[in-house]
């Protein structure tokens, strides 16, 4: 706000001052002041092409050349391999996962739970802390 205010006021330069280096206004650029070299071949490159529409008539009407038949099959068996290939794997993972749910997950839990009771417990005694009250079991 203070910026606005002191610009405002006339400041030499207005808001100009505080502009990043390498910003050019079209303005100057057309009042002949001196732009850099490399700002002033970016615009030009900008300006230069782009836009517009096809030229419909330079477009090509023929279709172009496709895939000649023994390729095209090779291709289809290398893809119907890498088909197979993936389809194994997923079966495989799936499988896996299966197992996985089959099996259950109490004892590890019961194990960790009786880790970290022990670490606890070696914790507390470094540290001259009373035993820790024993867990309540529903």
């Amino acid at each position: 706000m203070l910026i606005a205010v002191v610009a405002a006021a006339g400041c030499s330069g207005g808001l100009k001052r505080f502009a990043p280096p390498g910003f050019v206004k079209y303005e100057d650029r057309a009042k002949g002041q001196p732009v850099s070299p490399e700002i002033a071949a970016r615009i030009e490159a900008q300006a230069g092409g782009g836009g517009g529409f096809p030229n419909l008539s330079q477009q090509p009407s023929l279709i172009p050349a496709g895939i000649a038949a023994p390729e095209r099959d090779a291709l289809g068996r290398e893809l119907a391999a890498a088909g197979a290939a993936l389809d194994a794997s997923v079966k495989a993972d799936r499988a896996a996962a299966a197992a996985e749910r089959q099996g259950s997950i109490e004892p590890q839990r019961d194990a960790l739970e009786e880790e970290i009771r022990k670490d606890d417990a070696a914790a507390r005694k470094e540290r001259g802390l009373p035993p820790a009250a024993p867990a309540i079991k529903e």
